[in-house]
């Protein structure tokens, strides 16, 4: 299974992933980034800076996926548990 690896892009510069997730394929991987920025968009104020970049295992970007813009979660939007098997929430809203 392939490795993908999302770093942060500020102002200040480019943040690393050093640890990657396994994904099912470059779909996967994109639906993890519009999740992850989704989620981001909850938490934080001002994003208008920041993007997520997608890398596969050789370095190599695949995406770049902006925290401005409008969503673009679709049907991966995450959600929060309250416990591990209770009903699921919308992450915000």
């Amino acid at each position: 299974m392939p490795r993908y690896f999302f770093h942060l892009q500020t102002s200040r510069g480019l943040r690393r992933d050093g640890i990657g997730l396994e994904l099912d394929g470059p779909q996967a991987a994109r639906d993890v980034a519009r999740a992850a920025v989704e989620t981001s968009r909850c938490l934080c104020q001002d994003l208008s800076d920041c993007s997520l970049h997608v890398a596969d295992e050789g370095g190599r970007t695949l995406m770049t996926v902006p925290f401005t813009g409008p969503s673009q979660a679709g049907p991966a939007r995450p959600v929060r548990r309250a416990e591990p098997d209770g009903p699921t929430q919308p992450a915000c809203g």
